[in-house]
């Protein structure tokens, strides 16, 4: 990736978590996008959770776009995921009562704060559509588990 280290370059993280069961096998995924050129997607990403529930996943995915934008150094970063929960609590309007969800979200908020610049954003799930195939992907991939 180039010129990810320049103060001026603002990033677009797109997540999503799945989950089949609820609780039951999940996957998570995302994408970063430059702003300037919101065609250009720098990274994607996937994988897979063998026993989770649906928010699970999607702490879980945007988890893993926080720890790959520190990765490339990214100091400016949008996130959009469609998860209404995952959102209103990143951004403080909403508590957390999931003691299963509670590391996560400790280690989303410590990698934010790692950030120049960082919003939390809610998107309409249409809206997300890559995000969720790769989340799928993700989950799809657990096949090789079971």
């Amino acid at each position: 990736m180039s010129n990810t280290g320049s103060n001026d370059d603002t990033f677009s993280l797109y997540f999503d978590g799945a989950c089949r069961g609820n609780p039951g096998r999940g996957g998570y995924g995302g994408i970063i996008k430059t702003v300037n050129e919101p065609q250009s997607t720098v990274l994607t990403y996937n994988g897979a959770i063998d026993y989770c529930t649906n928010n699970y996943s999607e702490y879980t995915a945007l988890l893993n776009g926080l720890k790959n934008a520190l990765f490339y150094k990214i100091q400016s970063i949008n996130v959009y995921g469609d998860s209404q929960l995952v959102i209103k609590q990143m951004n403080g309007d909403y508590k957390i009562n999931s003691e299963n969800l509670k590391p996560l979200y400790d280690e989303c908020k410590e990698l934010a704060n790692q950030f120049e610049k960082i919003t939390f954003n809610y998107i309409p799930r249409k809206q997300n559509k890559t995000a969720d195939e790769l989340a799928n992907q993700g989950l799809d991939s657990c096949n090789i588990w079971h």
